[in-house]
């Protein structure tokens, strides 16, 4: 009877494991599954089709890099996905059985968010046109529809009904113009959608819930200047408030809001929940913790990660996954080592039609309007809002017409004054953000080809805070990639362009995702690989 109440009382507090992959996860520490490189950090981790995805990135400062893995439990193999032009990555969420990825910051920067779906087969680039945005740094399924945190210098969210094709704005955070907001988290928990702000410049509620068609603060929700990330568990929320000198966790009971005082001052980096069991993950500059309750209130700390320091959380297959800031200068991802089963899956889901409603009549009409207002200094004022409508109209049409026209506009002279960008942190020719947005624009059109000399042109632009370039080479292969140019001349620019002295070490990343999607190769940053892969291209080539 004793050794029964003993036990009954250590699940209660969390304190034994309730099944084999529990104990997995609890008697044994969680070992290093995968080291990824050459960024330090995995981060935004989602299960989708069998397997984990995460993003490998620099974290906590502007940078561009943003690449997508996958990991497969069944085999213990990583996988290189795709790399998105973007500064880091926002969080994942699957809708309608498709997997959405935001860009956090997209490097395109004409204005709108943007993101990419997939089925894992191929994958589709959309953006958000109804606001001026920068960022999406979180997207979530809730009741069949599918919403977008973004910012650019103001929070907001946005809904889409058709899967991304339209979108109407819900919310607008009306912070003052010197200042900045962003909802960094969103979660649809408990049949209601609740958002996590973050705003600096503010003390007061920042936990947000959509009530009456738009975010309303949550009464009783602590001040602070951020609520960050939000879980789900046994039909509770359980957020993480920011204040001033403060980082703590707490969960929504109905109207009741209880802290949780167990970690003593720790600093709770996320949260997870497995059928069994809470766990979350504290870290320091140096390194972290992984924590466990059995009731979310109670928590026992499981494992250290010395030199490690955990910056995301997660749950596939009933496991726990642990994304870190690498010891050895890359991501490492944490998990128990043991094969997992797999699991039938089912067809993969086709991916909805191109992005974005086309306009009604013929282009040459805003061809023209282009044109116009590409050759005069001032409309560039402001990064451009009119030349950026027409031509984002444009690129709506995704012909090979339209496509040929903006191909043709990327060698012709504009204005060479300079302009203030991106808050006067990068200055760039007129020229310069000219071409930078027709390559945008023959991306979203699908439509056209991109000059290959503009991949192998010279890297000659000074560094800046904000990491926000204007020049021809990263630009041009991604546009090459979304235009599908697999041609000779483009494919020997992309491999030509690998290893140059002087380029920034993100843009390599870029090189290696064009190649990527087209040829179909998955080398990931293998430079040799890719070197040695083209000379076998040619090779066959020249044998027939």
């Amino acid at each position: 009877m004793l050794i029964r109440r003993l036990l009954a009382i250590a699940l209660l507090f969390g304190c034994l494991p309730t099944n084999a992959a529990e104990h997995a996860a609890e008697g044994t520490p969680l070992v290093r599954l995968a080291e990824i490189g050459p960024w330090p950090a995995i981060s935004a981790m989602i299960g989708y089709r069998g397997r984990l995805w995460f993003v490998n990135s620099v974290k906590y400062r502007n940078h561009n890099s943003a690449d997508l893995y996958s990991y497969n439990p069944a085999t213990g193999k990583t996988r290189y996905e795709a790399h998105l032009f973007s500064q880091d990555a926002g969080e994942p969420t699957i809708h309608r059985g498709l997997l959405y990825w935001p860009f956090e910051d997209a490097r395109g920067s004409v204005g709108r968010g943007e993101f990419m779906v997939t089925n894992t087969k191929s994958w589709r680039w959309g953006f958000l046109p109804e606001v001026r945005a920068f960022h999406v740094h979180a997207m979530a399924s809730h009741k069949g529809a599918l919403y977008a945190a973004t910012s650019a210098w103001r929070a907001g969210l946005q809904r889409s009904t058709d899967g991304g094709i339209s979108w109407k704005i819900l919310y607008d955070h009306g912070n003052p113009s010197s200042q900045v907001s962003r909802i960094v988290a969103l979660i649809s928990a408990g049949g209601r959608l609740y958002a996590g702000l973050y705003a600096r410049y503010r003390v007061g509620i920042s936990l947000l819930r959509l009530e009456g068609g738009t975010l309303r603060p949550v009464k009783g929700w602590p001040n602070g200047v951020g609520a960050l990330p939000l879980t789900a568990w046994r039909g509770q929320l359980y957020a993480i408030n920011a204040a001033s000198g403060d980082r703590a966790l707490y969960r929504i009971e109905g109207d009741r809001i209880v802290r949780i005082t167990a970690f003593n001052g720790r600093f709770v980096r996320d949260v997870a929940g497995t059928k069994e069991a809470l766990w979350a993950i504290t870290a320091y500059r140096g390194g972290g913790a992984l924590w466990r309750s059995g009731n979310g209130l109670l928590w026992r700390k499981v494992q250290d990660f010395t030199g490690d320091r955990p910056v995301d959380i997660a749950v596939h297959g009933g496991r726990i996954y642990v994304g870190v800031i690498g010891r050895n200068k890359k991501g490492a991802l944490f998990g128990t080592m043991s094969p997992q089963i797999s699991e039938a899956i089912a067809p993969a889901p086709a991916l909805p039609r191109r992005f974005g409603t086309r306009p009604a009549g013929p282009p040459a009409k805003l061809l023209g309007r282009l044109d116009s207002l590409m050759a005069e200094q001032k409309n560039y004022r402001g990064h451009g809002p009119e030349i950026l409508k027409t031509l984002r109209a444009l690129a709506l049409y995704r012909s090979p017409a339209v496509g040929q026209a903006l191909s043709e506009r990327l060698g012709r002279p504009y204005p060479g004054a300079m302009q203030r960008m991106f808050g006067g942190q990068s200055r760039a020719p007129s020229a310069r953000v000219a071409r930078w947005y027709l390559l945008w624009g023959l991306a979203m059109n699908g439509q056209g080809r991109v000059p290959a000399r503009l991949i192998g042109a010279p890297w000659t632009v000074k560094r800046n805070g904000a990491e926000k370039y204007l020049a021809a080479p990263p630009g041009a292969a991604w546009a090459a990639a979304r235009l599908g140019q697999r041609d000779r001349a483009t494919i020997g620019a992309l491999i030509a362009r690998l290893g140059r002295t002087g380029d920034p070490d993100w843009l390599e990343g870029d090189i290696f995702g064009a190649l990527t999607v087209l040829t179909g190769q998955r080398l990931g940053y293998n430079r040799t690989a890719w070197r040695q892969w083209w000379r076998a291209q040619r090779k066959a080539k020249e044998r027939h």
